[in-house]
């Protein structure tokens, strides 16, 4: 699910930020056409929990909300039921919310604050662009995919999914599938296309054996299902509380960290996007003729 990550410029206290986010919620008349009804609020730790994510202690606590989503057509109502969780958290400065809603986010933290001026809130979820995309698939296609941080080791171990746009933005490409990288068409993707828009990997992380993330320009999909590592002995909600802190916090940061660098040391410029494209379709060749190798064997044995 969608997830991202906004600065409180309000509340500057986690408990008077929890307090706001935990009271109750009248229903919105339906004056616009969509209002929000039957709120559920529920404060998940009685006392909020600590965790240090690169060398920095974080407070949190997470709330889980529900509430009923209405749109009048005029005709009739529809009731959509909507559902969701906020981290709300404090490095001692400030509180931010990881919240699992993208384009209703804002709405729905200033409901739940309560908040009805200006600037009381701003998105500070990563505004990542498509070179930063294709910087991870180059790393894995060349097996590049591990990055030393302090004692622990981050790996880039499969590009699970891509998407984005051809040369002309006429066709949408995507592809997905556990060894995507090593497919044709798979591939033949990257000679074709203007722009990666979205990428889904799976990392480890020192303990943290297992975690997929889906990567938008500026929206985080943190897969808590597949989750394998130290988390998995922790309560289902301590789990998604810190799990979404690990990748906001320390993984993504980490990774923009590593481009960075590599970019400064010239290990990814356009010459190396280049000579990657043209890997790429070495690979696509040699692997067209085998598979042709291949059949014409199959054939002369039948």
């Amino acid at each position: 699910m969608s997830t991202t990550k906004w600065k409180d410029n309000k509340t500057s206290n986690i408990n008077e930020a929890i307090s706001l986010l935990t009271d109750e919620i009248s229903d919105d008349d339906n004056g616009n056409g969509i209002s929000r009804r039957n709120w559920r609020i529920e404060k998940c730790f009685q006392e909020n929990l600590t965790a240090s994510f690169l060398k920095t202690d974080v407070e949190y606590n997470l709330i889980s909300f529900s509430y009923d989503k209405v749109s009048n057509t005029g005709s009739e109502e529809n009731n959509v039921p909507q559902s969701g969780f906020i981290v709300v958290y404090t490095t001692g400065i400030g509180v931010n919310y990881i919240i699992n809603k993208k384009s209703d986010a804002k709405i729905v933290l200033r409901k739940m604050l309560s908040y009805s001026g200006k600037n009381e809130l701003d998105n500070t979820t990563f505004n990542l662009n498509s070179d930063f995309f294709l910087w991870l698939v180059n790393r894995i296609y060349y097996t590049n995919n591990a990055i030393d941080v302090n004692e622990d080791e981050l790996c880039i171990n499969a590009i699970k999914a891509f998407q984005g746009d051809t040369e002309d933005s006429q066709t949408k490409l995507s592809a997905s599938g556990e060894s995507v990288i090593n497919v044709i068409s798979a591939l033949s993707f990257f000679l074709e296309s203007r722009q990666l828009n979205k990428v889904s990997i799976e990392l480890s992380y020192g303990s943290h054996t297992k975690i997929d993330v889906s990567i938008r320009r500026d929206v985080l999909d943190v897969d808590l299902l597949s989750y394998i590592g130290d988390f998995d002995n922790d309560e289902p909600d301590e789990m998604k509380a810190k799990l979404n802190l690990l990748v906001f916090l320390e993984i993504i940061p980490l990774l923009i960290q590593e481009y960075q660098t590599d970019k400064e040391n010239e290990e990814w410029n356009n010459k190396c996007y280049l000579d990657f494209i043209s890997d790429v379709a070495d690979t696509i060749a040699d692997k067209i003729e085998k598979k042709k190798e291949s059949l014409l064997d199959s054939k002369s044995d039948s």
